[in-house]
């Protein structure tokens, strides 16, 4: 359904979209009544700015450890040295995100909002990829919080 070849991909309809911040603004708009995007502009512009900053800074500073770890899982040798450089190269971006989450639960306010799925999703794939980006105290807290929801929960494998 993708032509990138890829999910996200959401049929709801006509309408076939794909990328997944597209899709939870198309989804929060038509059908979250105001729970995951704020009808106040300002509010709803610091969730855009969060989103596109996921998918321009923070996504792609995962891209390449995550995928390095990935291809492990099929036998792929690790090339330590490079994965170290990645892991380096993630960091300013990282503090970013450390930064703006310090004395805060959630991304954009008091409000849960696609942003907060959009950047929790990342910060797991980091945890994933084996970098430490949980043994960050703000990154850590808000992640402990974040996958403490009975909604996240829901979303990951029993046991």
């Amino acid at each position: 359904m993708n032509p990138n070849g890829r999910v996200p991909a959401l049929q709801d309809g006509d309408l076939l979209m794909y990328e997944s911040n597209a899709i939870m603004l198309y989804l929060a708009g038509e059908y979250g009544n105001g729970r995951l995007l704020p009808a106040a502009s300002k509010a709803r512009a610091l969730v855009y700015q969060w989103l596109s900053w996921q998918a321009s800074d923070f996504g792609p500073a995962i891209a390449r450890p995550s995928t390095m770890k990935l291809l492990t899982m099929f036998g792929a040798p690790l090339d330590a040295a490079a994965y170290a450089a990645a892991g380096e190269a993630a960091k300013p971006v990282v503090a970013i995100l450390e930064n703006h989450l310090k004395g805060r639960s959630l991304m954009t306010g008091d409000q849960l909002s696609i942003a907060d799925i959009a950047i929790t999703e990342t910060i797991g794939m980091m945890d994933m990829a084996g970098l430490p980006i949980l043994s960050t105290p703000n990154i850590g807290s808000y992640f402990k919080g974040m996958s403490q929801r009975p909604a996240f929960l829901k979303t990951r494998p029993a046991g």
